[in-house]
């Protein structure tokens, strides 16, 4: 079952470089795919949270302000 802290440590691996900005978008489409049927409501809010950010920043070329936003829900 999908979880809040999931994605917590998902934001973290990310944070210290343990995984790439693709493999975050990767693993983030497949945590958000099913997540109203699969999580509860904090991994939902999460999951659309994280999804939102990538969204709006994808145009960017710079990961900073991707991070950034990452950094201050994690």
């Amino acid at each position: 079952m999908a979880s809040a802290a999931e994605a917590q440590k998902k934001i973290a691996d990310l944070l210290a470089n343990q995984i790439s900005l693709e493999e975050f978008e990767d693993w983030s489409a497949s945590f958000a795919w099913n997540i109203h049927k699969e999580g509860d409501a904090d991994a939902q809010a999460v999951a659309y949270l994280i999804r939102s950010i990538l969204n709006a920043h994808s145009d960017d070329i710079d990961e900073s302000p991707i991070r950034e936003e990452l950094e201050q829900i994690s």
